[in-house]
């Protein structure tokens, strides 16, 4: 009986902190198969980044819950709060990591009202342990909603890191460059896996199914595009010979990581 009450006070904490420990160990594994170019390992990041914050998300429905005083009722429905916290939880999977205190808000936004309307009656009010849980997992839930959101980031973040070890933002640059000078107008973009030196395929990682690149030249700032990985994901770098930094997507998605230095641009995308 003594650990079934402890289990029923504080089951949903533990589970927010192992949400919260296994979306480290994400963060931290995506750096690892950015620095390796292995697109396809940070898909498997992609799906194990919405199983946490799910488990994240229903650990602060309970924890609302068992303060509030009331069971799960399967029949009834799902409720308001459970179905804020889904969709809380899946922005997590959006990489718009620089908007978590909107999150850290939105999630403790009915503990703050519950503090504030609650009904006067002493016995009517939940413990401060049980309060205290509920803001527990809160701030539980919100780091663990910023690092899943930031693992697209730290791909590319370690995949600008091996970049720099491996070959140099310079060198790559004037590569890209004496290709763009050689290519002529009309000419088939591609460049073939078979054409690309030695040290741009080693530089692209192992083979995952799909791996070349091209020149594109529309628009007055030419460029050279390299893709690795599978056909349906794989990382994009894109070369300018020109050192003018770019940012083409808004602050709050995430983007400071895409250009680790001027003239790299690093994404994701598929085909």
């Amino acid at each position: 009986m003594k650990w079934k009450r402890i289990w029923h006070d504080w089951g949903w904490t533990a589970v927010a902190v192992a949400a919260c420990l296994a979306a480290l160990l994400l963060y931290t594994r995506a750096w690892h198969v950015g620095f390796g170019a292995n697109a396809l390992g940070l898909l498997a990041c992609h799906f194990a980044r919405f199983f946490v914050l799910i488990f994240a998300g229903l650990a602060v429905v309970s924890a609302y819950k068992s303060a509030a005083g009331k069971e799960t009722n399967a029949a009834a429905g799902p409720t308001v709060l459970e179905i804020a916290c889904v969709v809380l939880s899946l922005t997590g999977c959006l990489g718009f990591y620089p908007v978590w205190p909107v999150i850290l808000v939105l999630s403790a936004l009915p503990l703050v009202l519950a503090l504030l309307f609650w009904p006067r009656p002493v016995e009517k009010r939940p413990s401060s342990i049980a309060m205290a849980r509920v803001g527990i997992i809160i701030l539980l839930f919100t780091l663990s909603w910023y690092l899943c959101s930031s693992v697209p980031s730290q791909a590319l973040r370690g995949l600008g890191a091996r970049i720099e070890e491996r070959v140099g933002t310079e060198k790559l640059r004037d590569w890209a460059g004496h290709v763009i000078a050689a290519h002529k107008p009309g000419q088939p973009p591609p460049l073939e896996r078979e054409a690309l030196p030695d040290w741009v395929d080693d530089l692209l990682g192992p083979f995952q199914g799909v791996r070349g690149g091209g020149v594109e030249d529309y628009g007055n700032d030419p460029h050279v595009t390299l893709y690795t990985g599978g056909s349906a994901y794989h990382f994009q770098i894109r070369i300018y010979p020109s050192e003018v930094r770019r940012h083409p997507m808004p602050w709050w998605m995430g983007d400071d990581a895409a250009e680790p230095q001027p003239g790299i641009h690093l994404s994701t995308g598929g085909k």
